[in-house]
């Protein structure tokens, strides 16, 4: 079950903003165990001027794996028992429309499982920032060239930093 309600309000043609809060409420069945999956969430847009917008989305609840989020969802303890991760992060992006073409974005974004959900040497919390510039070579083709950098800290070992450029090219439909 998901549900998902919000508002918005434009106001001098080109400003607006709208921001919605959403909830997931499903099972996830582990062998014979059926795990819980709650997950609350806020989101927005505002774009107070012409050519520019804040986005973002906040998250927090268990066993969110399968929203896109972070692989793991529950964990089994050493004396077999499966319990459920607790999980909190969002994103936000800033984008500016240069032209009706050119946009450039800025974006971050964290996840972060409670540690003691874990187990040694899994993902503990991904934290990322990155930007991107993307150009509309037709009405429906767009180009794009990103970098980001994403920072993952792992339970009870190294932490790792990746730096990940990107060359992409899309099809609107």
């Amino acid at each position: 079950l998901e549900l998902r309600g919000s508002v918005s309000h434009e106001w001098g043609g080109d400003k607006s903003f709208e921001i919605g809060v959403g909830n997931h409420i499903s099972e996830s069945r582990v062998g014979s165990q059926q795990l819980p999956s709650r997950i609350a969430s806020l989101d927005w847009m505002i774009n107070p001027v012409s050519k520019l917008s804040f986005s973002g989305n906040f998250f927090t609840g268990e066993n969110v794996h399968h929203l896109g989020a972070l692989r793991q969802s529950f964990r089994v303890a050493a004396n077999g028992v499966i319990n459920t991760v607790h999980s909190t992060g969002g994103w936000g992006q800033i984008s500016i429309a240069a032209t009706n073409k050119l946009t450039f974005n800025s974006f971050f974004g964290i996840h972060d499982d409670r540690d003691s959900d874990l187990n040694r040497g899994q993902n503990g919390r991904n934290r990322n920032a990155g930007a991107n510039v993307m150009y509309k070579l037709a009405p429906s083709v767009v180009l794009s060239f990103e970098g980001i950098q994403i920072r993952s800290n792992y339970i009870g070992t190294a932490n790792r930093r990746m730096n990940r450029y990107d060359l992409s090219i899309a099809y609107l439909f």
